[in-house]
C-alpha cells in the first residue's frame, strides 16, 4: 500500500464509532448529546439487526444457489438421457436398415435362384454365397462369416 495515498486522520476530539460493509455501506455513531456509552444499547441493538440481516441474505443466497445447482443437475441428466436414448434409437434404426437390407439380399438371391439365366455352378455357388452375407448382415440372425467374422458396424456398409 502505498503511504502517500493511505488517509490520513486528524484527531477532532470526538469519539465515534464506525462500522463499513462489503458494499460500501456506512454506520457511524458519535459522541454528541450523548456519549457513546450511553448509545451503546442501541449501537448493539443496530449491529445485531444487522448481522441478522446479512445472515439471512446470506442463507437466501446459498438456498438460491443449491437450487440452482440442483437444477443443474436434473438439466444435466436429462440431457444425458436423451442423448443415451437419441444413441439408442439410432442403434435401432441401423438394425432396422440392416434387417431390411438382409431381407432384400435373400429375396435377390431367391430371385437369381430361380430367374437366372447363370451356369447352374456358377447360379448355385453365388445364391448360397448371398444368402450366408444376408445372414452375417442380419442383426437377428448374425451369422459368422469365415472370412469377416462377425459383422460391426465398423464394417459400414450401408
Amino acid at each position: 500500500m502505498n503511504h502517500s495515498a493511505a488517509k490520513k486522520y486528524i484527531p477532532s476530539g470526538v469519539l465515534s464509532f464506525r462500522r463499513e460493509g462489503y458494499y460500501g455501506e456506512r454506520m457511524e455513531w458519535k459522541e454528541g448529546k450523548n456519549s457513546l456509552e450511553e448509545q451503546l444499547p442501541a449501537i448493539i441493538t443496530k449491529l445485531e439487526l444487522k448481522a441478522r440481516a446479512e445472515k439471512k441474505e446470506k442463507e437466501e443466497r446459498e438456498e438460491s444457489h443449491r437450487k440452482w445447482m440442483e437444477q443443474e443437475r436434473i438439466r444435466n441428466e436429462q440431457k444425458e438421457l436423451k442423448l443415451r436414448e437419441l444413441e439408442k434409437f439410432k442403434d435401432l434404426i441401423e438394425e432396422v436398415n440392416h434387417w431390411h437390407q438382409a431381407i432384400l439380399i435373400r429375396e435377390y438371391a431367391n430371385f437369381i435362384e430361380t430367374k437366372s439365366k447363370r451356369s447352374h455352378n456358377d447360379q448355385e455357388d453365388w445364391v448360397s454365397w448371398a444368402k450366408a452375407k444376408a445372414d452375417w448382415y442380419d442383426p437377428m440372425i448374425g451369422k459368422e462369416d469365415e472370412i469377416l467374422g462377425t459383422y460391426t458396424p465398423s464394417y459400414n456398409v450401408d
